[in-house]
């Protein structure tokens, strides 16, 4: 699974394009936020779950940026690998060994934005 680092170097500073056409075109917004869940490998066997009565155009294959709005620096950014029906009200799930590292720091219901990400705009590792 593959996860990604922010950014374009310029002069030895990460930055992020935002104003990119394919990313107004997605459905999620940059303003609404979306509460998380935070899963164990038996709920579910993959790094990203997102509902797809949430995001219902969520593919395959695609990249996903998850962060705190009062951090916005502090992005996570996932592939969802397949697209699987969610149990109970869950909108976004994260697997918790991910979710809970320092540099993100997620708590469970804790009210997160997703949007996807442009994999033009990360190196992925």
């Amino acid at each position: 699974m593959e996860r990604g680092v922010k950014g374009k170097e310029n002069n030895g500073e990460m930055t992020l394009d935002n104003s990119t056409p394919d990313r107004d075109s997605c459905p999620e917004s940059d303003k609404e936020t979306y509460a998380i869940s935070l899963h164990s490998l038996k709920d579910y066997n993959q790094e990203l779950v997102l509902n797809p009565e949430t995001f219902p155009n969520a593919k395959c294959g695609e990249y996903y940026e998850l962060y705190d709005p009062k951090f916005p620096e502090k992005k996570l950014v996932l592939r969802l690998d397949s697209v699987t029906e969610s149990r109970g009200s869950v909108q976004v799930s994260v697997l918790k060994t991910i979710a809970t590292r320092e540099e993100f720091g997620f708590k469970s219901f804790q009210r997160i934005r997703v949007r996807k990400a442009l994999k033009e705009e990360y190196r992925i590792a």
